[in-house]
């Protein structure tokens, strides 16, 4: 009975120690170091700021008055609302020029934006507070341009969110996959980041709400169009995820284009002409009609 009892206490320490390393974890990878803004918009623009939904956090921004529709680019990753590696000031640039205001601004912990910056947890509130602010000055159609955990979150706000139509840019499908991935990436051994991945999804679910934003499951009750651009030579997220999502997806007006030769969020910077003409030519014809599918 005491070897039992043993055995039983042992057990539930190890599975205590457990948890206490992958709720450590999981809040240790989503977490992300504050990336000052260096760059400013050469374009005429007003400062903004506004607050995240339900938290109330302080996010700011830029607002490019163009249009009556209004576009709304999510960065990802660390970036901060200048992302020169994806080219966000470019493409606001391009957006403008074709007669779209722009929304551009700092997700939490970001640039200028207050509160703790983080990978995924909280930052769908973050891109609501951008729908409420545009929605103010007046854009009846809203278009989100989103990349990386930046259309993740974008997801999860548009399967609750009526907005017009998203761009998923390098999107993940699963966020179990993820985060093995940005385990490996921070020096954690794959097979130990496998192990560990029940646990870490375990304590992001119930900490962070990670079922809110896991784009496999929340892909399906988005009724906007969604265009889904992805890099072919992508080496941070599989091209087959953009598949998974595609497929998950149920509204038949979604398009897929898979870009050959470009790298993580590289869509826009490997064939610029193209990319643009593709997502505003998937602006127009979403605000033409509904539910059809873009030749």
């Amino acid at each position: 009975m005491e070897g039992t009892t043993t055995a039983i206490v042992v057990v539930l320490s190890l599975a205590a120690s457990y948890l206490a390393v992958s709720a450590y974890i999981a809040s240790a990878a989503a977490r992300v170091r504050r990336v000052p803004l260096v760059f400013n918009a050469e374009l005429p623009h007003e400062e903004v700021s506004f607050p995240s939904r339900t938290d109330n956090l302080l996010l700011r921004g830029w607002y490019f008055a163009a249009g009556p529709d209004c576009a709304i680019i999510v960065n990802g990753g660390e970036q901060n609302r200048v992302d020169p590696v994806t080219g966000t000031l470019d493409l606001t640039a391009d957006l403008v020029a074709a007669g779209y205001s722009v929304l551009l601004f700092d997700l939490r912990g970001r640039g200028e934006s207050a509160g703790q910056g983080s990978i995924l947890p909280h930052n769908d509130r973050d891109v609501g507070g951008a729908v409420d602010l545009v929605r103010l000055r007046g854009h009846r159609r809203v278009f989100i341009v989103a990349f990386s955990s930046g259309a993740a979150v974008t997801l999860a706000l548009a399967s609750v969110e009526n907005v017009t139509a998203v761009v998923s840019d390098s999107c993940f499908a699963s966020a179990r996959e993820a985060f093995v991935r940005e385990l490996a990436r921070r020096g954690c051994p794959r097979a130990l980041a496998y192990l560990l991945s029940p646990g870490v999804l375990l304590m992001a679910r119930t900490v962070h709400s990670l079922d809110r934003i896991d784009p496999e499951i929340v892909v399906t009750r988005v009724t906007c169009p969604v265009f889904f651009i992805h890099g072919q030579s992508d080496s941070g997220v599989p091209v087959d995820d953009a598949y998974r999502l595609f497929k998950a997806a149920r509204n038949p007006g979604n398009l897929l284009w898979i870009v050959p030769g470009a790298e993580h969020t590289q869509s826009y910077r490997t064939c610029r002409g193209d990319y643009l003409s593709r997502v505003t030519g998937f602006f127009a014809e979403v605000s033409r009609t509904s539910g059809r599918r873009v030749t």
